[in-house]
């Protein structure tokens, strides 16, 4: 099955994407890329953490996708098969909002986020996710696994706004 390696930087008072995805998984959210391996790079290169993961090649955008049908001439099966696409990526989507009780908000849902492939519809990049519950029971375990303070993430996180956060990453 093909994969992505994907790097992210995170600052090493901020929480790191991987926990997003260790939380996600926890719960069984099933609209996020199966993640194959992950782990730290570098734990404080110059006040950020460096991150991998190869995870599953969840296809293109569906801004890609959809910007290739609106730009051809578009035939009544290729406006069927976006009806059919838009329609999974929306109920994906509410899926994915509605699995917000596993206690982690997205806060960077865009077209680029929401990859189709094969007629499975994924959100991807977590980076910029913030944990909502930090009393979950392992969350403490994934602080400990992921290299990062859960108490000072949390205090840095809500500096701005208690219910969306503060964000602050880079991803490449």
């Amino acid at each position: 099955m093909p994969a992505v390696l994907k790097y992210s930087w995170t600052p090493v008072d901020r929480q790191p994407e991987g926990a997003a995805y260790k939380v996600l998984e926890s719960h069984k959210v099933n609209s996020v890329p199966e993640i194959y391996s992950s782990g730290i790079l570098y734990q404080d290169f110059f006040g950020c953490r460096l991150e991998y993961f190869l995870m599953e090649d969840c296809g293109e955008s569906i801004k890609c996708r959809f910007t290739k049908i609106l730009g051809s001439s578009a035939s009544p099966d290729d406006v069927s098969s976006a009806y059919s696409d838009i329609t999974n990526v929306i109920n994906r989507i509410v899926a994915c909002l509605v699995e917000a009780a596993a206690g982690v908000l997205h806060r960077d849902i865009s077209t680029s986020n929401i990859p189709i492939q094969n007629g499975q519809v994924r959100v991807i990049d977590w980076g910029y996710a913030k944990l909502l519950n930090t009393d979950l029971p392992e969350i403490k375990n994934i602080a400990s696994e992921w290299g990062f303070d859960l108490d000072d993430v949390t205090k840095n996180e809500n500096i701005h706004d208690g219910m969306t956060g503060t964000t602050l990453f880079m991803s490449i």
